[in-house]
């Protein structure tokens, strides 16, 4: 990739994010519980920030004003002959899936963590292990009931108010607050299980046309990478629902007792979490038989990671974690490759040790204003640093790599941390910036909805 030059002084304009959004602010939160109370918070004429499971990476759901989140609306309502799902947007995904495994019914994405909520998902229009076949969780939702910024509920779908649901749908937040979604759901068999088989493979060759996934029989494909002393080491699996007897894998037990001491003694201690690859690597998984995990482990592998993280905050031990997602191209699939070698040995140099990269494949989306992926597919890449860091240099390299990126098509995720000189985020994502901003001039004309995430990665609503 071509290398720019990023002057420090203007990423800083971007400012550092701190560890599952513990960030302190000067702004009031509230909780609100009724409809009513949530109305007269919007009507208050207070610039307002919404918040869902706490579980951001960046500012996305920071304010200086009123942060509000919504406690008590988690009603779920299942239309099996429809094979639709009406949920609240403070249910968590813990509750969506607690409530439909062994139904035979399932949404197409689900996300990683059960505490998660769903208008917090919706606004980011998320990605999970199955996108490579499925796309982003915006391709299933219906509509949304949404309270706007004159205090009216509204229905939105794509025949209905289009522009505030293709605005809100990834808008981070900042059309209104998500009441309620409705979700089409597909069939999965009973028990729903599922099948993982895993590859290895000693180098990042033919990447790209291996995270293609067998989309006939709805095969889903991605790859976790780690380097050991410069050299590449890379787990490739291909998943699929079956409802096979169970064969589970250590990630896929998030409630393991050794889970929370595991994940802390990785986090703090990098060689440790090195140590511990290169046994999975060489020693744990096998090629020679699939893997058979129980849909809750497999679905929320993250929720070892996240009581972690809190376990940690609660006895006041740091639990660092910098993500940052990029989008390869389609097109530029032969990138991939150049990009995952040079980002790890850029950030080595640097004097940073890459934990993890994880890659898949995403098919292009619809044309929700703030996706990605609005504008064609790609491959998403996600670089992972963890333990004591030198945020302000780990910064500077970050945005280096966006910038390098730019250039040759690609841009950066807005879901994680977003480390990038102003200007550049627009430039990335100006066609879909506009669309956001005109549906944002309608229906927000005095900008009650607002993040420190928005006013700061795109320097102006």
């Amino acid at each position: 990739m071509r290398r720019r030059r990023v002057d420090l002084a203007l990423v800083e304009r971007v400012r550092l994010s701190s560890y599952g959004n513990s960030h302190s602010s000067c702004a009031e939160r509230r909780v609100v519980r009724t409809l009513e109370q949530a109305r007269a918070a919007v009507r208050s004429g207070r610039r307002i920030t919404l918040r869902g499971g706490a579980l951001a990476f960046d500012r996305q759901a920071l304010g200086q004003d009123l942060v509000l989140a919504l406690d008590g609306f988690d009603e779920l309502r299942l239309d099996h002959d429809a094979a639709q799902l009406s949920v609240g947007a403070s249910a968590t995904w813990g509750q969506v899936i607690g409530m439909l495994d062994g139904t035979g019914l399932l949404p197409p994405i689900v996300v990683s963590a059960s505490t998660t909520t769903i208008g917090g998902t919706i606004s980011s229009n998320s990605i999970s292990r199955f996108s490579p076949v499925f796309g982003n969780e915006g391709r299933s939702v219906r509509s949304l009931e949404l309270l706007c910024a004159d205090g009216e509920v509204r229905s939105c779908s794509r025949t209905e108010h289009p522009d505030l649901f293709f605005a809100s749908v990834g808008g981070l937040g900042g059309l209104g607050v998500i009441l309620s979604a409705r979700y089409q759901l597909m069939s999965v068999p009973v028990p729903t299980r599922v099948c993982t088989r895993v590859e290895r493979h000693a180098e990042l060759d033919g990447l790209a046309s291996r995270l293609r996934p067998d989309l006939q029989r709805s095969v889903t494909a991605y790859a976790v990478v780690a380097y050991s002393r410069g050299r590449p080491r890379v787990l490739l699996a291909r998943a699929s629902y079956c409802d096979d007897p169970l064969n589970t894998m250590l990630p896929h037990r998030p409630s393991a007792r050794l889970r929370v001491p595991i994940e802390w003694v990785i986090n703090r201690f990098p060689i440790a979490g090195q140590a511990f690859w290169n046994f999975a690597y060489d020693v744990y998984v096998r090629e020679d038989r699939p893997y058979v995990d129980d849909l809750f482990g497999f679905t929320f592998f993250q929720d070892g990671n996240v009581a972690s993280r809190r376990a940690a905050q609660r006895v006041g031990l740091g639990f660092r974690v910098i993500q940052q997602t990029f989008l390869i191209p389609e097109q530029r699939g032969e990138l991939l490759e150049c990009f995952v070698h040079e980002a790890e040995a850029r950030l080595r140099r640097a004097g940073f040790h890459t934990a993890l990269v994880d890659t898949l494949y995403v098919p292009r989306g619809e044309r929700f204003a703030l996706s990605s992926t609005r504008d064609g597919g790609g491959f998403v890449v996600t670089l992972t640093y963890e333990g004591p860091l030198d945020l302000r240099r780990l910064q500077l390299e970050l945005s280096r790599l966006a910038c390098d990126l730019h250039t040759e098509g690609g841009r950066v995720h807005l879901v994680k941390n977003v480390f990038a000189p102003p200007g550049l985020m627009e430039a990335a994502y100006a066609p879909g910036l506009a669309q956001w901003r005109a549906a944002k001039r309608r229906w927000d004309p005095e900008r009650r909805f607002s993040s420190d995430f928005h006013e700061q990665v795109f320097a102006a609503q």
